[in-house]
């Protein structure tokens, strides 16, 4: 058996002739909810420590600063949406080779005041906490293991409508999807959740809702055990 993390990988390995459909079975990424409800009391990361003001309405993202996962996005959106919401504050958590040229992409939009970068981190989640908004722009996508991570912290989410994202998300339950590059499609979106308490709190209880039900690593082990469990007879 061959074990793929999404419907879409599943798809992918097949249409790439990777391998036949009855070789493959689908037992989805997952997150350790147990964990997260021990230590979460315990995260004492804060704005002070990060220089960020204590008044910034901060969107984050976290993912490697690479192409595919669509920093560049981000920042151009990130333009946008401080001219809507001026106290806005930006977050990549992550490092990558791209880099450098968002830096300078920074420059070019005088954004560098209102962002932080905080280079590789050992738990992305603590920062997590501190988003009022998450965002994952990528441009391709296996599984997406950050939106649960999102969803787990209780945060509400704007994400790309690509790859293995619907298999995780519901168009306006437990998040936004936005195709690749639309970035008024972005800013849009990021408004609604800024204005609308109503459907920013529907979006988290849903997302709450579908990673513990769903995406508890437990899950995911039991799962293997079975697969490996059937090998064996």
């Amino acid at each position: 058996m061959i074990i793929a993390i999404s419907a879409w990988e599943k798809e992918s390995a097949i249409k790439y002739k990777i391998c036949c459909s009855d070789k493959i079975h689908i037992i989805p990424s997952g997150v350790d909810v147990c964990l997260y409800d021990e230590e979460r009391g315990r995260y004492d990361l804060n704005r002070s420590k990060l220089k960020i003001p204590l008044n910034a309405y901060i969107i984050g993202m976290v993912g490697r600063i690479s192409y595919g996962k669509g920093p560049d996005l981000f920042i151009k959106a990130a333009a946008l949406i401080k001219e809507k919401i001026p106290n806005a504050f930006f977050v990549i958590v992550g490092d990558g080779e791209e880099r450098a040229s968002v830096e300078n992409l920074l420059s070019e939009m005088r954004l560098k005041d209102d962002f932080l970068i905080t280079g590789w981190v050992s738990n992305p989640i603590e920062y997590i906490q501190l988003f009022d908004q998450a965002m994952l722009l990528t441009r391709w996508e296996g599984f997406g293991l950050v939106l649960t991570e999102y969803m787990l912290a209780e945060k509400p989410i704007i994400t790309t409508r690509v790859g293995a994202v619907p298999d995780l998300m519901q168009q306006g339950k437990n998040g936004i999807m936005i195709d690749v590059g639309d970035i008024e499609g972005i800013v849009e979106a990021s408004f609604k959740l800024y204005t609308d308490n109503q459907y920013r709190q529907t979006l988290v209880s849903n997302g709450r809702s579908t990673v513990r039900n769903l995406y508890d690593i437990r899950c995911t082990v039991k799962e293997h055990e079975r697969l490996l469990m059937s090998a064996r007879y």
